[in-house]
């Protein structure tokens, strides 16, 4: 709260020292004798007071070679009650009157005895372009030079101050009459600071009146010298140079309005040119300033400014060259200039409402500026523009204005570094526990690759298209692969197949379960035969889960050894009856399931080909029993790469679908028996049966290969007369194979 009170002490401080300003540079009009727009006012001094001398006077736009000679309008007793009314300070082209050339004003003042002994003080103000002051008749001073054949000689652009000797005056009427030249079309005055009364005092209201606005105008070119070495340090942030330009842009157009300018460059093309150059850029420089410190996004509003502004002041360089086109710029481009000063600052305080709304604390401030400058620039405008009286206050509010905004950056400034200092320090603590999470994530790396490297199970992860992107060196001892071999490998690559028959199925089976794991995001696991090196088979676990990494998608999978059933090493006899669907993965179970024993009974690799075996038959019973496949179909299929849309097409095929395969199953202390049953019409087993492997291999008989590895698997293989059904027997050491007449309970049932 310490700084609102630093601050709100300041704009007291300027408030009071504004108001005294303006209360002395104010006297109140107490002269006037009427205050009717259709007469002529008449000026009454009293007690020694100066007042202001601006209403109704009386306006003559023409100078006749009489009047030149003696300067007749001048006189006391010259009639003018014919003449036209014309409100002052203003220019005459605002009321009307299209004259380029000498135009006479009079008016009428009352002075008491008093005013004879110590003269009179007579101020005027910004005026175009050059003057003659009269009193009585007396020619009192000039301000510029204009020949008495009414030639401009020589403009000015200075205030000027006249004192009127004693002698000249009367108690009671006298008559105060100007001869001017106008500037093109602009003739008259521009700014209300006309006064009348006591030298000394009207003299005093004269210094005063160019000590302030020179002040006013040092102190606006002063800020925005201030925020360009700003900007210059800060080159981000915009709106200091943008509000730099907008305080020179104001202070140049104060300099000019009140010819303080003109002392230090008397002409009035200069003067001109940097009040319209002030006028036409501060509404768009302004707009900018906006833009940039409220962070607003370019809009239409600031296009058409972007543009508006260089044609219009094309528009006013073009009309210097000519009289008609000054004239259009007077009635058309001024006001349009005027206008874009109202719009912009009604956009600014629009837009400063909308951040004092979100919270943006030096927007609160600011909208006091905005009311008080917005309100002295209008009635500015609307005196300019015959709304009313000029009220004369726009430096004062201007540099509250100014200051308030010079606040509100402070303040945003002195918001914007506590809130860089809260997020620094945030930013620590996030960078302490960053740390702290780092470390902690190296300790768990490390953790985390000393059980991926030192795991006994293979640890892996597929791309997309399931080429393998890591693997741990669990492969080397499991596979015998080194890590580098395997990287960029499609994981159907090292699935074990012993045939080209079994291959695609294979692939396809194991393709399956990896597809159901990236496209469903589930879990899957299953057992295959992965190759090692040395191209033998090793059945392993293997376990997938799918990773959504936002842009792509990852399998991560292990691969175990498959894990054995404890009680198997205690089986010595059991029996099985199973009714399978036309499921080549219930296929790949059942074979494992039931030659799983024969692990415990047998060699290794007599059990595994025992397995292979019995799958290939019970796959065989599905394919051309129970489905119709024939060899033909089977072969073109493979080398098209269609068997699965063939086989799938056959598992809808109403005369198929409902077909089942039945295995039995029958373990003793002697032997294994399994018979595979297909609801088929059979086949002419015995050219396979009675064939010879290399005899396979010369015709290209895949389908018949597997049937023939199964007879070397086992040491009985029977078919039925009608060959849908088929008796397999592995006998153990020293053990008899039973007698073929006794048959399975599936063999009696076809």
């Amino acid at each position: 709260m310490r700084w609102r009170s630093r601050y709100w002490l300041i704009l007291i401080l300027i408030g009071l020292q504004t108001c005294t300003i303006t209360d002395e540079d104010t006297a109140p009009s107490t002269g006037l004798e009427s205050d009717d727009a259709t007469v002529a006012d008449v000026y009454r001094l009293q007690n020694l007071e100066a007042i202001r001398i601006t209403g109704h006077w009386r306006f003559q736009p023409t100078d006749s070679p009489q009047i030149r000679s003696d300067f007749t309008f001048a006189r006391t007793d010259y009639d003018d009650s014919d003449w036209n009314i014309i409100r002052v300070p203003g220019s005459w082209h605002q009321y009307g009157y299209e004259h380029n050339g000498i135009a006479w004003y009079r008016t009428e003042l009352i002075l008491p005895e008093r005013f004879q002994k110590f003269g009179l003080g007579l101020m005027f103000p910004y005026v175009d372009a050059g003057y003659a002051v009269y009193v009585n008749g007396h020619h009192i001073g000039d301000q510029g030079k204009i020949s008495r054949d009414g030639r401009l000689v020589r403009g000015s652009s200075r205030a000027g101050y006249f004192e009127v000797p004693a002698h000249i005056l009367h108690a009671g009427r006298n008559t105060l009459a100007l001869r001017m030249h106008s500037y093109g079309i602009v003739g008259g005055f521009i700014t209300p600071d006309l006064y009348a009364g006591p030298p000394t005092q009207v003299r005093e209201i004269f210094l005063r009146h160019l000590i302030w606005h020179g002040a006013v105008g040092a102190m606006f070119l002063f800020f925005g010298l201030y925020h360009f070495m700003l900007f210059i340090a800060r080159t981000g942030e915009r709106h200091y140079l943008y509000f730099a330009l907008y305080s020179a842009g104001v202070g140049l157009y104060v300099l000019a309005m009140n010819t303080v300018a003109g002392w230090v460059y008397d002409n009035n093309l200069f003067l001109h040119g940097l009040l319209h150059f002030a006028l036409n850029s501060i509404s768009v420089i302004f707009v900018l300033f906006i833009h940039t410190f409220y962070r607003v996004k370019t809009n239409r509003l600031l296009r058409y400014f972007a543009v508006a502004t260089p044609v219009l002041m094309l528009f006013y360089v073009a009309s210097l060259v000519s009289e008609t086109g000054f004239s259009y710029y007077v009635k058309y481009g001024i006001p349009i200039v005027l206008l874009h000063i109202l719009i912009a600052f009604g956009y600014g305080l629009y837009r400063t409402l909308g951040a004092a709304r979100r919270r943006f604390y030096a927007a609160r401030l600011t909208v006091v500026g905005f009311l008080l400058f917005g309100a002295a620039i209008s009635f500015e405008i609307a005196g300019y523009l015959k709304f009313g009286d000029m009220a004369g206050y726009v430096e004062e509010s201007f540099l509250v204005f100014v200051v308030l905004f010079m606040i509100s950056m402070s303040v945003h400034f002195n918001h914007l570094h506590r809130s860089r200092e809260r997020s620094v320090r945030k930013l620590a603590e996030r960078m302490l526990r960053l740390s702290r999470a780092r470390n902690e994530a190296e300790r768990a790396e490390r953790k985390y690759l000393h059980l991926f490297e030192n795991s006994p199970d293979i640890i892996f992860s597929l791309d997309e298209e399931f080429k393998f992107l890591t693997v741990n060196r669990s492969v080397r001892d499991r596979l015998g692969f080194q890590v580098k071999q395997l990287i960029g490998l499609p994981f159907q690559d090292l699935i074990f197949v012993r045939d080209e028959s079994s291959r695609f199925i294979k692939r396809e089976v194991v393709k399956e379960k990896l597809l159901k794991a990236r496209n469903e995001k589930r879990s899957v696991q299953f057992k295959v035969d992965l190759r090692t090196r040395m191209e033998q088979p090793r059945e392993m676990l293997v376990r997938l889960s799918c990773v959504d990494l936002d842009d792509r998608f990852i399998l991560f999978g292990t691969a175990s050894s498959v894990p054995e059933d404890e009680l198997l090493r205690y089986t010595r006899t059991e029996s099985k009856h199973f009714v399978l669907d036309n499921n080549l993965n219930v296929a790949e179970l059942i074979s494992e399931r039931i030659t799983a024993p024969l692990f415990h009974l047998i060699s290794g690799p007599e059990a595994a080909g025992a397995r292979m075996g019995l799958r290939e038959i019970i796959v065989n019973a599905i394919e051309h029993g129970n489905l119709n496949i024939t060899a033909d179909e089977k072969s073109k299929s493979l080398a098209d790469s269609t068997y699965m849309r063939l086989f799938n097409e056959r598992l809808r095929d109403p005369r198929y679908r409902n077909r089942k395969v039945i295995v039995d199953y029958e373990l003793t202390t002697e032997y294994a028996r399994y018979v595979v049953t297909d609801e088929g019409g059979g086949f002419e087993h015995s050219q396979v049966t009675g064939a010879r492997i290399q005899d396979l291999n010369r015709e290209n008989l895949l389908h018949g290969r597997g049937i023939l590895i199964t007879l070397q698997q086992f040491d009985r293989v029977n078919y039925n007369a009608r060959g849908n059904q088929v008796e397999l027997i592995r006998t153990f050491a020293n053990a008899e194979p039973p007698d073929p007449n006794q048959d399975v309970v599936s063999a009696t049932r076809l």
